[in-house]
């Protein structure tokens, strides 16, 4: 049977280790060389039998990468604002309504956060104040949201060190807003707990999430052991523990 009907076999979506794949691709094909196995891993990659996550994992299929929707205006005035600005430092800009794509009860008021390296969350704040009118808050508890907070609030907050960023936008990545729908609390206000678990199972069968990153950032937020968890539901058995072994080796 060929590499290609063998993974045909496997649920759609379906996690799997390059190990795991060499070891098929080996089994097939025993006198194939490295060379060969790595353009074999291509051709699979090219043709959408599967997609590479990371350097470790593929998923079964052809799985799309996360892309944020177009903001809204004053998204994009912040961002605007930051970039002429403040050009040199980490920001994170998304809308509270981007959670719309998987909650059941869409989130009508959009709130706008604004994630920046600690240093610097005065001066933007200030810079905001300067150039929009709206409610601006800064860094507030969730009593002070409900207290201030109008239809158009921008909230300004620390971003996390080592946060998973991209390197040519403010857009959040995908395995920051896994990670922060169980560690920012503010966040969680417009889901309810039922909710996050759908939400968490929908993301990780549309896109392609890198499982690395997740538990990295996890682990700076306090949520390791939560995150494990989750991983392991959408891992195998030797999936699981090839994860977890790189990570033992990077603590």
């Amino acid at each position: 049977m060929s590499i290609e009907k063998e993974l045909l076999n496997y649920k759609e979506n379906t996690s799997i280790s390059r190990e795991s794949l060499v070891e098929l691709i080996r089994r097939d094909k025993p006198d194939y060389k490295d060379s060969s196995v790595r353009w074999v891993l291509y051709r699979l990659v090219h043709d959408g039998v599967i997609t590479k996550v990371d350097s470790e994992f593929f998923r079964i299929g052809r799985v799309k990468p996360y892309a944020s929707k177009p903001g809204c205006k004053t998204k994009n005035q912040i961002v605007k604002i930051l970039k002429s600005e403040l050009p040199a430092i980490k920001v994170v800009v998304y809308e509270s309504t981007i959670l719309n794509e998987w909650v059941n009860h869409l989130i009508s008021r959009n709130v706008l956060f604004v994630e920046v390296e600690k240093d610097y969350m005065h001066s933007v704040f200030r810079e905001l104040q300067e150039k929009i009118q709206t409610t601006i808050l800064l860094k507030p508890s969730i009593d002070d949201y409900y207290l201030y907070a109008s239809d158009a609030t921008i909230i300004v907050s620390n971003l996390i060190s080592q946060a998973p960023l991209h390197k040519d936008s403010y857009d959040i990545r995908i395995e920051k807003l896994l990670v922060d729908i169980y560690a920012n609390e503010l966040l969680k206000e417009f889901i309810s707990d039922d909710e996050i678990e759908n939400i968490v199972n929908d993301i990780f069968s549309t896109y392609v999430v890198n499982s690395k990153t997740v538990l990295a950032y996890a682990k700076r937020r306090k949520l390791e052991a939560k995150m494990r968890i989750v991983l392991e539901s959408f891992f195998s058995g030797k999936e699981v523990q090839s994860l977890f072994l790189w990570d033992s080796l990077i603590s």
